[in-house]
């Protein structure tokens, strides 16, 4: 699993439905929140860079998402995600490196 990295997960539905990684010294939160007019989670994520004064503690990273909006830097399908096969542990770092490629 060298191409993995760790992930610190909140809300669980089939998959990790918001999750923070580190990758490349950044901090990329990663959300899928339950959309009340389809009923359903999207089919995608969105993507967000944390700023650089909350790396150091994810409590601060978690607290800035939750009560600012941050513009959102990209989106990822959620099939397009690859998890550990526990699906809440690491993701495949590939997902990253394919959302600055495009």
């Amino acid at each position: 699993m060298n191409n993995f990295l760790p992930i610190l997960y909140s809300g669980f539905w089939d998959v990790p439905r918001i999750f923070l990684v580190e990758y490349s010294n950044n901090i990329f939160l990663f959300d899928c929140k339950f959309d009340e007019i389809i009923d359903d989670y999207p089919n995608e994520y969105k993507v967000y860079l944390i700023p650089e004064y909350c790396r150091n503690d994810l409590k601060i990273a978690w607290d800035y998402f939750l009560n600012n909006s941050p513009d959102s830097i990209g989106k990822v399908l959620v099939a397009e995600v690859e998890f550990d096969e526990t699906k809440r542990k690491f993701i495949n770092g590939k997902v990253l490196k394919n959302l600055f490629i495009k």
